[in-house]
Parts: structure tokens; sequence; C-alpha cells
């Protein structure tokens, strides 16, 4: 897939990548409300100016640029690896930043998720009776 997309808006807006959450609850916490999430999707949001850019292209399928575009308040055009020299520095800048955002993102998930299965083992660990005891009680 190409790097950058052309995008043409009838003004300046920012699109926002959707609602991304990573869900941090301990369910070992001894508290009434557990659920815990974290919100993400703030990090993913791009500012699209009024008239011709490039932007990276993993905004094209974004459900936000998806419906501007059906709206016709901007038209996604060609896709492209290379960008001309008056817009590559934002490009690579406004590229760059998107990526490093998903990365970040997808380490913080499976972090979650490796708490999330470590917490449960040690929950049933624990939770399991002691049969070599069981003359004790």
């Amino acid at each position: 897939m190409a790097k950058f997309v052309r995008i043409q808006s009838t003004r300046p807006i920012v699109v926002t990548g959707g609602l991304q959450a990573i869900n941090m609850t301990d369910e070992t916490a001894a508290v009434p409300d557990k659920l815990n999430v974290k919100p993400t999707w703030i990090s993913f949001k791009v500012q699209l100016k009024q008239g011709t850019g490039y932007y990276p292209a993993r905004i094209a399928e974004w459900s936000s640029v998806k419906v501007l575009s059906a709206k016709e308040v901007l038209t996604v055009g060609q896709f492209t690896d290379e960008v001309p020299a008056d817009f590559k520095e934002e490009a690579e800048k406004t590229y760059k930043q998107l990526e490093y955002e998903y990365s970040r993102y997808e380490k913080q998930t499976a972090k979650a998720a490796n708490s999330t299965a470590k917490k449960k083992a040690v929950t049933k660990k624990s939770s399991e009776p002691n049969l070599l005891n069981m003359d004790e009680e």
C-alpha cells in the first residue's frame, strides 16, 4: 500500500480514526466498579487543511474520511509514495506521528492483554484449594 494519499478539502477539518480504547480493568480488584477503560482515540487525529494536501494513506480507510467524502466536503485522490517538495515536510511529519501512535496503541493493547491474562492466572492459582493440607483445616 502507498504511504500517502492526496486529499482535497473544501475547509479545514480534523478527522479521527474511530473510538479506540484499551481495557485496563483489573478483574481481581476488590472494588465495586472495576471497569477501567483508557481512551486512546484522541491520538488518532489528523488536521486536514483547506485545499490540497498529502496525508498518511491510512486515513483514507477511516469512517470519518469516508463520510466527509460522501458529503463532498473532501475528495480522496491518488495514493502515492512520493510527495511534491512543497508538501513533503508536513506530510512526513504527519505520517511519522500517526505511525508512532499506531505502534504505541498496539504495544499498549498487547501489554493490557498480557497483564489481564497474568492476573487471571494468579487469581485462578490462588483460589484453588490446597489438597495437601486438607487435614489441617
